[in-house]
């Protein structure tokens, strides 16, 4: 997933909204037409690692400091939670048919 870098001249709406995909974007300036954009989760997750770790001499020798691990393991728990979180909250819940 790339950085992009906007200058607003205007006001605008913006939705992000998880898929089973990844996390989509939605942008709507005023005046205009809405503009959609899905990132891949595996785009997420890699961009997310990406922007943690240094690969030193050869493309296999990846190494991460220390406080990026933790981080990323706070990252990686934290999904976990929010996940159990929605199953929790869809389980007792009656489903139309």
């Amino acid at each position: 997933m790339a950085g992009k870098r906007l200058e607003l001249t205007t006001q605008i709406d913006l939705f992000v909204s998880p898929t089973i995909n990844g996390i989509a974007l939605t942008v709507t300036p005023d005046g205009a037409d809405a503009m959609f954009n899905e990132y891949k989760w595996r785009e997420v997750i890699d961009t997310l690692i990406d922007g943690h770790t240094v690969t030193v001499l050869k493309n296999k020798d990846v190494r991460i400091s220390y406080d990026s691990r933790l981080f990323l393991l706070k990252v990686a728990n934290s999904l976990r939670m929010q996940a159990d979180s929605i199953e929790n909250k869809i389980k007792g819940m009656n489903v139309i048919r």
